[in-house]
């Protein structure tokens, strides 16, 4: 269940509004439903009792002979007066409730020559419990000899009503066997129209409002990655909110400390690399107006290597100095032209292309480092196998040789500044030792992670990962 839902924080708060807003809307809707339907059977019952009361004094003076005209001409579809020797309801159905509420407020408005003469009933009852008696009237009967309010009550099942009898002056009963109006459609439909444009417009203003809060927080994620990266980021906007934009100062003011420090640094090493190749070269200079000797070439092997150190590391530090944009770059291709390059220049390289994928990074950078990383296979495991894969969310290229493998102690300690495990002087074959120490810093600097390990099979293998 849980992977279906959102997992952004502008969705899971769309998410969690609206379904609130439902179950807001929906416990309204019954709410006004039930008030609505309530507000109207009170209104009919109240409705047919002013309509028998008028009916009633009209039939009080009026002649006989025209009664059943006048009782046809007042039933209505769901209200049905009729003329009876005996009353619908007996003295045991006027509840004591309605005798004090209802019966006394229509004799009242009736005069006193009708006190004592109504009895009236409102509220609910099943067809399938009689509760109006023991037995019906027999002037109450019809064709089919079912008691004429039982056939009322079981059209409709349960059903609010009243029932009325009133007795007139030639001792006849008015009596009114009412049922209740059906909810008008029109009044529901206006209602939940009314709902649902509210919480349309509910929506939209929530959607803008968690849109302009999480625009931030977006390009706050964006420029964290592109920083972590090593990419350039520009301050960002202080917008939004203001935990969001305590938020951005705090990223914007990181990211100046980091740039400030990382150029500090970088100037630093710079100035030193520099400021030795005075003494290197006044050192020299002195030791070749010495008289020949080995001790004479000892030093002169240990200046070069000095000179070399320095040189190397003064070219580093220039080009950490660089900043060189990033673009999007199809790894595959770039792989592939650093294994033709070497193949052009003789050395044993292969190439096994993975899916083609496109990576933001800094192509000139990471060619470098790709190349130190598949010169060394070559160097000392005499041959590259090198192979492209992908993942959901990485680029991963795999360097095999077929070397001697390395000592699982070592596999930390290569990627140090000037760290060689070849022990010979001869800096063709041991070099400077900062080609992994800056392979694994460009790869870093891309967000990425290199690992190494020894092949079952012989060699060593190269695992450098990249984020797409």
């Amino acid at each position: 269940m849980r992977r279906f839902l959102p997992t952004s924080l502008a969705a899971q708060i769309v998410l969690g509004v609206l379904l609130s807003l439902v179950i807001a809307q929906i416990l309204t809707a019954v709410i006004l439903f039930d008030a609505h339907r309530a507000n109207m059977y009170n209104s009919a019952q109240w409705q047919q009792v002013k309509r028998t009361v008028t009916l009633a004094k009209e039939l009080a003076i009026t002649p006989t002979f025209y009664h059943p005209a006048m009782v046809r001409a007042a039933s209505m579809s769901r209200a049905k007066y009729t003329i009876n020797l005996h009353p619908i309801l007996t003295d045991k159905q006027n509840t004591s409730s309605l005798k004090t509420l209802l019966i006394r407020r229509v004799e009242k408005n009736m005069g006193p020559e009708f006190h004592g003469r109504v009895r009236a009933r409102m509220g609910t009852s099943n067809w399938r419990t009689r509760n109006w008696g023991d037995s019906c009237p027999e002037d109450h009967l019809n064709n089919d000899g079912d008691c004429e309010v039982d056939r009322m009550i079981r059209k409709r099942g349960d059903t609010k009503f009243i029932v009325m009898s009133v007795q007139l002056p030639n001792s006849t009963w008015l009596n009114l066997t009412a049922e209740a109006p059906n909810p008008e459609p029109l009044a529901a439909q206006q209602t939940v129209i009314f709902l649902l444009i509210a919480s349309a417009l509910v929506m939209l203003a929530i959607v803008f409002l968690v849109r302009r809060m999480t625009r931030p927080l977006k390009q706050l994620s964006s420029a964290s990655n592109r920083l972590g990266r090593g990419e350039d980021v520009e301050p960002l906007p202080e917008t939004g909110p203001d935990d969001i934009r305590r938020a951005t100062r705090a990223f914007n003011q990181m990211n100046e400390r980091i740039n400030r420090f990382v150029a500090d640094r970088t100037n630093m090493l710079a100035a030193l690399t520099h400021d030795l190749r005075t003494p290197i070269t006044t050192l020299r200079l002195r030791i070749e107006l010495l008289p020949d000797s080995s001790e004479k070439e000892h030093l002169l092997d240990t200046l070069d290597e000095m000179q070399q150190m320095a040189e190397a590391t003064l070219s580093f530090a220039r080009e950490s100095a660089i900043k060189e944009p990033s673009r999007r770059v199809d790894i595959n291709a770039l792989t592939d032209s650093i294994c033709e390059d070497l193949k052009d220049i003789g050395m044993d390289v292969s190439f096994t292309e993975g899916p083609p994928n496109i990576s933001n990074c800094r192509p000139v950078s990471l060619r470098r480092a790709l190349r130190n990383l598949i010169e060394n296979a070559v160097k000392y495991g005499h041959r590259a196998e090198v192979s492209m894969n992908t993942s959901k969310t990485s680029s991963i290229i795999v360097i095999n040789d077929n070397g001697p493998g390395m000592d699982e102690k070592d596999m930390e300690r290569v990627f140090e500044p000037f760290v060689r495990l070849e022990q010979s002087r001869n800096r063709e074959t041991g070099g400077i030792g900062l080609g992994m120490a800056i392979a694994r810093n460009i790869i870093h600097a891309h967000g990425g992670k290199i690992s190494l390990s020894n092949r079952p099979e012989g060699g060593l293998q190269i695992k450098v990962t990249l984020p797409l």
